[in-house]
């Protein structure tokens, strides 16, 4: 209960919804905690008539050879605040409901602020087919890759997602694809 009181009292907390670290490159499913902690925080206020607003901050962290901690870098991308009220006002008539809406909000913004992949082999072929690709571009005379890691980030975000689309409707292609590139 000392979450929701340094909650209530304007405080900030961090929390790792997933419950437990790992080494894939996806969002494994969220505990609930964090949808508990935010309607449990809604509710104490309300009983005591304050206001009950607690700010959801979906974070992604894209590292760069994540099993070694000292020299890994990382990216870190801040989604947007993430809306409570929906699953507050629902928590007073189907708190599981609720519960399971607000986690559910959690993973989707989490999964849009990172690059998924099934293992960190896949990754590492992303990375490499990233600065192959910006490299045939600058030899086509079109500006160098990204600027920042932001920009790289999504870059592979978009590239990841296109992959997951094409491994379904056409999975021969991506295997074919992804041998060549090993």
């Amino acid at each position: 209960h000392a979450v929701v009181a340094a909650l209530r009292g304007g405080g900030v907390v961090l929390i790792f919804p997933e419950g437990r670290s790992q080494p894939l490159p996806i969002v494994l499913p969220l505990r609930t905690g964090v949808a508990r902690i935010v309607l449990e925080t809604a509710g104490a206020a309300a009983r005591t008539g304050e206001r009950g607003d607690v700010t959801i901050l979906p974070v992604g962290l894209a590292y760069h050879e994540p099993g070694i901690f000292r020299s890994a870098s990382v990216v870190v991308k801040f989604g947007a605040p993430l809306p409570t009220a929906e699953a507050r006002a629902l928590a007073r008539r189907e708190p599981a409901q609720a519960v399971r809406l607000l986690t559910d909000r959690l993973h989707e913004a989490i999964r849009a602020q990172m690059v998924e992949a099934e293992d960190q082999h896949t990754l590492d072929l992303l990375v490499a087919l990233e600065h192959a690709w910006w490299e045939e571009a600058a030899r086509r005379g079109e500006p160098a890759g990204p600027s920042d890691p932001a920009r790289s980030l999504a870059w592979r975000q978009e590239v990841a997602r296109g992959a997951g689309a094409l491994a379904v409707t056409e999975p021969d292609r991506v295997k074919d694809v992804r041998r060549r590139l090993e």
